[in-house]
């Protein structure tokens, strides 16, 4: 499997939506399904210094296939803690796609 690892930006919103909102992923993530492409641009600009937000994306067909983010809790006591999500495309899994994001 080739694809590569790039940040997410604004244009990654549709393909990032689309990500979430199969089935298999959705009921085991905190997004509703609901959610719509706004929310998606919306949380993927909020990208600062203590969130980090990556796409996977396969050589082959040129389309995001995985992406994964960490959030670093803003408390300064709480600074060792986070939240990490990741979602992998359900004809991509078991082929290391979510061990290099």
């Amino acid at each position: 499997m080739d694809f590569y690892i790039r940040p997410m930006n604004n244009e990654d919103s549709k393909a990032i939506n689309e990500l979430k909102r199969q089935p298999d992923i959705v009921e085991n993530i905190m997004a509703m399904p609901s959610e719509s492409i706004d929310q998606s641009k919306k949380e993927i600009a909020s990208t600062d210094a203590n969130r980090h937000q990556f796409v996977a994306i396969s050589n082959e067909e040129n389309k995001i296939i995985g992406a994964a983010e960490l959030y670093v809790n803003t408390n300064q006591r709480m600074r060792h803690s986070g939240l990490i999500t990741m979602v992998v495309h359900k004809d991509y899994r078991d082929k290391g796609i979510g061990t290099i994001l």
